[in-house]
């Protein structure tokens, strides 16, 4: 230490600007590089291997702050508090994640995320599709906040039962289970393409869900349902008319007949 070096060396070194005290100095660089990226980012979410411009291992500092935490004095625990230093980065980033999610789903009156989402400049849809993968792995506490907003846990079922609802709702409202291209539900849902995903193969059904779609009449060929429900109407129109030649326009009990003809 300095105590047994001679006057002589002492000075050599202290015209070299020699540093008597290491470990103040790197504290005052490290808090004063914390400082600047608080005002610069707005948080210290900092990566262990982020480095600073003037080339001062900042990610390193505060990762040696958080393993020696009871070695810090007094004064020094009170300025990283000051500046919302990050003890724990798991729980800090758990608790970022929900805040995104909490404000999606206030937005949007539900927590189905898009795969795709990216919320504040957080990725909040890859981080929702992860946490549904290791629910194993979360606290009790973590899903108690998680199914207070609904969260969606089986995003395959819970878009099966969304859809079936809406046409459940449809036949009730209608008596049958035609729906039209680009038909949405008053809410706003699209029903049309949920039916779709449904009569081309997009969706798995089980023979319990084939069940619950045949208590709506639900039309799985729907060029074969056309075909039935044309000749069924064209029948009709010759019966009364007499004849076969519909007009090109001629719509029959809401069925347009005329152009159903003309495409045969």
């Amino acid at each position: 230490g300095k105590s047994i070096l001679s006057t002589n060396r002492i000075q050599k070194l202290d015209k070299l600007d020699f540093s008597w005290n290491a470990n103040e100095e790197d504290w005052l660089e490290g808090i004063a590089s914390l400082r600047l990226y608080k005002a610069e980012f707005e948080n210290l979410n900092i990566d262990q291997k982020y480095t600073t411009d003037t080339g001062f291992k900042l990610g390193r500092w505060v990762h040696t702050r958080r393993v020696n935490k009871h070695q810090l004095t007094q004064e020094r625990l009170e300025q990283l508090e000051a500046l919302d230093f990050i003890w724990n980065v798991i729980d800090y980033r758990w608790s970022n994640a929900f805040r995104c999610l909490v404000a999606y789903h206030n937005l949007h009156g539900h927590s189905l995320v898009p795969k795709d989402e990216i919320l504040n400049s957080f990725k909040l849809g890859q981080w929702v599709n992860s946490t549904r993968t290791k629910r194993e792995t979360l606290t009790t506490e973590q899903i108690t906040q998680l199914d207070s907003i609904n969260f969606v846990w089986d995003a395959k079922h819970f878009r099966w039962q969304e859809g079936l609802g809406h046409l459940k709702e449809f036949y009730q409202e209608h008596g049958h289970s035609e729906i039209k291209d680009n038909y949405k539900a008053p809410c706003g849902y699209n029903l049309s393409q949920w039916v779709k995903s449904i009569r081309y193969g997009k969706t798995i059904l089980s023979s319990e869900r084939k069940k619950q779609l045949s208590e709506y009449n639900f039309i799985f060929d729907i060029d074969d349902f056309l075909w039935e429900k044309g000749t069924e109407k064209f029948r009709v129109y010759v019966e009364r008319e007499g004849s076969g030649k519909v007009p090109a326009k001629h719509v029959e009990e809401g069925f347009k007949l005329g152009s159903w003809v003309r495409n045969k």
